[in-house]
């Protein structure tokens, strides 16, 4: 089957960083047939450029939304927008490899499945702190499990998949990625790719910097999930995942400016004592473990 490629690219105020990003875009071995932006209610030029880009690229198209409502819900409107047959994500400050998207539409050709989750690696990112397990087929006990699996930008899945599953939460603050994958792949194959398909930036402003968004996304999470976390994991791990909630919790706290000195070394001291029990813990059921 011959797949056409949608890439969905959330934005709020990163026009300094946007270009870079469409133009890995652009540069794909495998041709995409559209670009979505979708801005955010951005207050910067980002406007501005978008129409230079979309007169120099026909492929781009550009939505801007009335009021800021964060990127899953922009993601949401990108995915009904699309016209293609299959939809990739990627972040306004990250970039795709040049093979991206043909790399994983082999792999999803090759894996037997006509409908799939696809990802693969992020190339500047230890692989200690990535998920290597090879998967290839329906995972969801174990994603669930898991819970943190896979970054949105090295996702590629069918458009039709989402006729079946629904979208995800559009208000979740953080765990955006880990919402999408359990969404899809309660009835969905998922696939692994041992390649690396994207390179993620470490900028200040990212929602992996917010300890409160974390710890709130995270929260979300546990309770979207716990049902089906207990039926398929057990009340063990979803303690275990409680646990590590309040470890999150606690790092938001030391984050706070204003808190006294004082309160900072008991706050971290009481977070040592949970990360060494969570992770002897977590060392015991999960394939690794994230504090």
């Amino acid at each position: 089957m011959n797949h056409t490629v949608s890439v969905i690219i959330p934005t709020f105020n990163r026009v300094h960083l946007l270009r870079k990003a469409i133009q890995s875009c652009l540069q794909q071995t495998q041709p995409v047939k559209e670009i979505i932006v979708i801005d955010d209610a951005s207050t910067d030029d980002t406007k501005a450029q978008m129409r230079y880009l979309m007169q120099a690229y026909p492929c781009i198209k550009y939505i801007l939304l009335p009021e800021n409502k964060g990127a899953q819900y922009a993601r949401i409107v990108g995915i009904q927008q699309a016209k293609s047959s299959l939809i990739a994500f990627l972040d306004s400050d990250d970039e795709l490899l040049p093979d991206s998207i043909e790399i994983r539409i082999n792999a999803l050709q090759n894996s037997g499945f006509s409908q799939a989750l696809v990802f693969g690696l992020l190339e500047n990112v230890p692989l200690q702190y990535q998920n290597l397990r090879k998967m290839n087929g329906y995972e969801y006990p174990y994603l669930l499990k898991e819970q943190v699996v896979c970054s949105y930008i090295t996702l590629l899945v069918n458009r039709n998949c989402f006729d079946t599953t629904g979208f995800p939460s559009p208000d979740f603050p953080a765990c955006q990625d880990d919402d999408m994958v359990l969404t899809l792949c309660k009835h969905f194959p998922i696939i692994f790719i041992s390649k690396p398909v994207a390179k993620v930036s470490h900028n200040a402003d990212s929602i992996s910097y917010n300890r409160y968004n974390l710890y709130k996304g995270h929260k979300m999470l546990l309770t979207k999930y716990k049902a089906a976390l207990i039926q398929h994991c057990g009340i063990g791990i979803y303690r275990l995942w409680q646990l590590r909630l309040w470890s999150q919790y606690l790092m938001y706290q030391m984050q706070i400016d204003t808190q006294p000195i004082f309160h900072k070394k008991i706050i971290n001291f009481v977070r040592k004592v949970m990360v060494f029990s969570i992770r002897k813990s977590m060392a015991l059921f999960f394939d690794k473990y994230y504090i």
